[in-house]
């Protein structure tokens, strides 16, 4: 039911509970013990209306199920050839990493290999996140895909760092740094959990945790419990490295503004609300449901760092020289890249041409 349906019945409510307070008011009524009544009668009033609208919950997610189904037929035939092509780049990596790892998990030093873990372990991610990107992109959110799309910039980048420095402690001490994140993210759930009204952990297991953090700090010393602790030995003069740095040393600042116009949407920033206007019909309108434009950026960003993530995982996944037929495969999943990002980067420029559906409310003027 639209708002308009329900805007007669609610306008005589209010009204009605307006003249019964200003009533109440005139016969020396006191404002806190009227305003301690009014929010009683709501709640009680507001136990039937949430009962018939449960009763409706069906059909709602028919309702909404229909409408991303309309959405879906519509950014098909806009994006469908651009999404056969992500498709295509995520299966290939996939079938690759997943062949490749089962390879290389067999081979006698791999279980004393940080780096091929953890390395494996990103690739992983990178995998699942990727496929989110996809999911997200074909039921009309561009704007949730690139914010994991920002996830699987953040995950090449590490890829690198750990990959590209094998031959050092810092996969190591990546596996480690788990011990200061169990222990700090234990300690603030510790803190909440008794107003939430959720278990605590026994003091045994908290205790237990603080040893694993103090061994782990003790063990790697300055700088090591900031957000990337780990990464201090590739820094001269920097304990306390940020993301932006790695990208720096790496040469992987490329990406940086669209990893910043994602955290608009990750956190709730003024421009956030900026980004989430659309002009249509000579009208503004805030986004409240999908789209079918604005695919090319999330999905190119996802497609780079998903490749990324798969070359330093393969690459530097082993010490071992690359065998020909690896490289060549990954030489085959680039150029399917290539061709994903120039599908997409063509039918935006189309877009521009002819904006794309959008769901939402109309803006002031």
């Amino acid at each position: 039911m639209t708002d308009g349906q329900h805007g007669d019945w609610r306008d005589e409510f209010d009204a009605s509970i307006s003249e019964m307070w200003n009533e109440a008011l005139r016969k020396g009524a006191s404002p806190a013990l009227l305003e301690d009544a009014k929010r009683e009668a709501a709640r009680k009033s507001g136990r039937p209306i949430a009962e018939d609208l449960a009763q409706q919950a069906h059909e709602a997610r028919h309702d909404l199920d229909d409408a991303l189904e309309r959405a879906r037929d519509v950014i098909d035939s806009r994006w469908g050839e651009a999404l056969d092509l992500f498709a295509a780049v995520h299966a290939s990596s996939y079938d690759f990493f997943a062949d490749y790892h089962a390879r290389r998990a067999n081979e006698s030093d791999s279980q004393y290999d940080d780096a091929f873990w953890v390395l494996a372990g990103l690739m992983a991610r990178a995998v699942r996140t990727a496929q989110e990107v996809y999911v997200l992109l074909r039921a009309g959110f561009p704007a949730g895909a690139l914010t994991r799309a920002r996830t699987l910039h953040e995950l090449a980048v590490i890829a690198y760092a750990i990959g590209t420095n094998r031959n050092t402690d810092v996969a190591k001490r990546y596996v480690d740094h788990d011990d200061v994140e169990t222990y700090r993210r234990m300690s603030a759930y510790q803190e909440d959990a008794p107003e939430l009204g959720y278990p605590l952990f026994s003091e045994a297991d908290v205790a237990s945790a603080k040893r694993a953090n103090d061994a782990a700090r003790n063990r790697h010393g300055r700088g090591f419990s900031g957000k990337y602790g780990w990464a201090v030995p590739l820094f001269e003069d920097n304990v306390n490295p940020r993301l932006e740095d790695l990208e720096d040393k790496l040469g992987m600042s490329l990406m940086r503004s669209w990893k910043k116009w994602a955290d608009h949407e990750v956190h709730a920033t003024s421009h956030g609300s900026t980004l989430n206007l659309v002009e249509a019909d000579d009208n503004r309108y805030r986004i409240t449901g999908p789209v079918s434009t604005g695919f090319a950026d999330p999905a190119q960003v996802a497609l780079i760092a998903l490749v990324q993530t798969l070359t330093a995982a393969v690459v530097y996944g082993s010490p071992a020289e690359l065998r020909a037929t690896d490289r060549t495969l990954l030489h085959s999943i680039s150029q399917l890249q290539e061709r994903a990002l120039d599908a997409f980067a063509e039918i935006e420029r189309d877009d521009q041409e002819q904006p794309g559906d959008t769901h939402g409310v109309q803006d002031r003027d």
